[in-house]
């Protein structure tokens, strides 16, 4: 998935205009190949953690402390000693060599691995979501600050009058909306807690985005609010309103964000340097989708993300930018992604 995420995202950029010279990934064997067999022209270079990590800090449960003497201060191993042909061995390896030569000097995939931080909260390896709920968990930074501002309106104070003997109420709730309907000789008069969009409720939205939007599973927030006693809808208006009303608000934006965010970098007139990593959206290595993201290491922000279905390998982030469609090219000076 990591390597079918990288070339969405690639293309998409290809297809907006922006010529990549320059990737920094993490060393993944597959990511590797694609570039020195199919984008020979793309300096492919490895995050510089990616490479080094996998140094032993501390002790297992069974030896809580080094089985050696006091160890002399010295600045050199010395030849023949068991700690020097170990030594040798690991730092000898043709594939540690080879990977060194290709670290990237300047831009690395931290970025990227802050912004996979952020869709932990939305999206945690512990859930498991439909294609359209993993879609909408994969908001960019921007679109923690998106809020639905729903309109209040005030109820006026019935004044009681001589037709108004008794009137009789009528109370029911849909959701968080609660309707008072009042019938007396005046006729009927209906109030409502809430503004309507439609036939739902703007508060029922309302709540319905906050979910989304602060990462929390739905089945919990409402199963907590039918124990409180707290008027709430159920999992399937949840389901629907995420549908109607989310999902295309997210998508909107998102579209609207990266639209301005390719025009900056064709204006600026340099070439864009790129960091890339992928993100496994389920414990393990059986995830069933992956989300591969691409960082302007310049401009520090996300320029495109594609989340990546495993087996049938759908393609879910569609992003068209009519507007840079037919926009100039211009040149992308480096790219960072992990060692694939």
């Amino acid at each position: 998935m990591e390597l079918e995420g990288l070339k969405r995202a690639l293309k998409e950029l290809t297809d907006h205009g922006v010529v990549v010279t320059e990737v920094v990934t993490d060393r993944h064997p597959q990511v590797r190949k694609y570039f020195r067999t199919e984008q020979p022209d793309v300096d492919h270079l490895f995050d510089a953690w990616h490479v080094a990590k996998g140094h032993h800090d501390g002790h297992s449960e069974l030896y809580r402390t080094c089985q050696h003497g006091q160890l002399q201060p010295r600045k050199w191993i010395y030849p023949g000693t068991d700690a020097y042909d170990k030594l040798r061995s690991i730092v000898s390896t043709k594939r540690l060599l080879d990977d060194i030569r290709q670290v990237s000097p300047n831009f690395q995939t931290s970025g990227v691995e802050s912004f996979h931080a952020i869709i932990n909260r939305f999206a945690p390896k512990a859930l498991s979501f439909s294609s359209a709920g993993m879609e909408a968990r994969h908001p960019p930074a921007q679109i923690l600050r998106l809020l639905i501002q729903m309109l209040l309106k005030t109820c006026s104070t019935v004044q009681a009058t001589k037709y108004l003997r008794r009137p009789v109420l009528r109370a029911q709730t849909l959701g968080s909306l609660a309707i008072v309907r009042t019938m007396c000789h005046c006729g009927v008069k209906e109030w409502r807690s809430q503004p309507m969009q439609a036939k739902y409720a703007m508060g029922n939205v309302e709540l319905a985005a906050a979910i989304v939007f602060t990462g929390c599973s739905p089945m919990q927030i409402i199963r907590f609010l039918q124990n409180a006693g707290i008027c709430c809808f159920c999992e399937r208006t949840f389901h629907r309103l995420q549908a109607l009303y989310l999902l295309p608000a997210v998508d909107q934006v998102w579209k609207k964000q990266q639209v301005a965010l390719l025009e900056a970098m064709k204006a600026s007139g340099t070439g864009a340097k790129l960091a890339g990593d992928s993100r496994a959206d389920s414990p393990g290595h059986c995830a069933k989708f992956g989300t591969y993201s691409l960082l302007d290491t310049t401009l520090n922000k996300i320029v495109d993300v594609k989340l990546v279905e495993a087996g049938g390998q759908v393609f879910l982030n569609r992003l068209t930018g009519a507007s840079i469609q037919h926009a100039k090219s211009f040149d992308v000076y480096s790219c960072a992604l992990s060692k694939h």
